[in-house]
């Protein structure tokens, strides 16, 4: 059944190869079947490439939350974040970096459930050092706004943490009080006293 499916939404596919629904009806079914999972990662890549859209964007992410690789999108988000602030890409290369961040960002604001995935990875890389020594100030100060507005304090309390760690001296005392606030919702009286005092 599965594979008449996949074998309809390619045919569709191939007669209307620029009509962005019918690829990502393609795309969706692929993803849906664990053997073809690789086809549609690349066809969603092929997508991204084409058009900054979120629909595109949500397709993978779900994807990568499938497969339980959301350390994937944390990369995607980060490399992104690198690439709007990156002084050596040219103004157009950073404003299109812009628009495939708000693509990406309006999925996140629309999926609460993919939000959840991705804090947690990004808790566990965070545990485990493969990921926040290398990341940007600007991914984890994302991961904890994010965390803050859906109140998962905890995960926004570590991602503040990290942040501290790798912020300038100017950059300290915004993250501090976006770190005290988190404390302050959690109830956490002792630490917020700790960080003022620290």
């Amino acid at each position: 059944r599965q594979r008449e499916v996949i074998d309809t939404a390619r045919k569709l596919a191939q007669q209307q190869p620029h009509h962005v629904g019918v690829q990502l009806l393609l795309a969706r079914e692929l993803a849906a079947d664990p053997n073809h999972q690789p086809e549609a990662e690349a066809l969603y890549r092929t997508l991204a490439g084409q058009y900054t859209r979120p629909d595109v964007y949500r397709g993978m992410f779900k994807l990568f939350q499938s497969t339980d690789q959301m350390n994937r999108v944390l990369s995607m988000i980060d490399e992104t974040l690198g690439a709007i602030r990156s002084k050596d890409n040219s103004p157009d290369d950073r404003e299109a970096a812009g628009e495939k961040y708000r693509a990406m960002t309006t999925v996140l604001r629309e999926e609460p459930d993919l939000v959840r995935s991705l804090l947690t990875a990004a808790s566990r890389e965070l545990r485990n050092f493969q990921f926040g020594r290398k990341q940007n100030l600007e991914t984890w100060t994302f991961l904890a706004r994010l965390a803050a507005a859906t109140r998962q304090l905890d995960h926004a309390g570590g991602f503040y943490r990290q942040c501290l760690q790798l912020a300038g001296p100017l950059q300290k005392e915004q993250i501090h009080e976006g770190l005290i606030e988190v404390l302050r919702m959690a109830r956490r009286w002792d630490r917020v006293v700790e960080v003022c005092s620290g």
